[in-house]
């Protein structure tokens, strides 16, 4: 059931052993562990704002090829490829 909560949290199997060996050498102190969870969230934040760049590069590519191709039945849209 840890482990499934820890996943769940976004713990990879790796990181859930660690911890588990803390535990097991009774060393999982708070502060080692709130330590491990903030490393986990500024993951999470840099992960948001790359998937939030991505999200406005394809978003700024679409609204290019809108704006810039002409509709063409023998023509791949150069826009999105570019």
């Amino acid at each position: 059931m840890l482990i499934k909560k820890a996943k769940g949290f976004g713990f990879i199997l790796n990181e859930v052993a660690e911890n588990l060996d803390l535990f097991e050498a009774n060393m999982a102190y708070c502060s080692t562990i709130s330590m491990k969870v903030n490393e986990k969230l500024m993951e999470i934040d840099n992960k948001i704002k790359e998937l939030k760049d991505l999200k406005k590069m394809i978003f700024d590519k679409i609204r290019d090829a809108w704006n810039n191709c002409t509709p063409s039945e023998n023509a791949n849209c150069s826009t999105l490829l570019s």
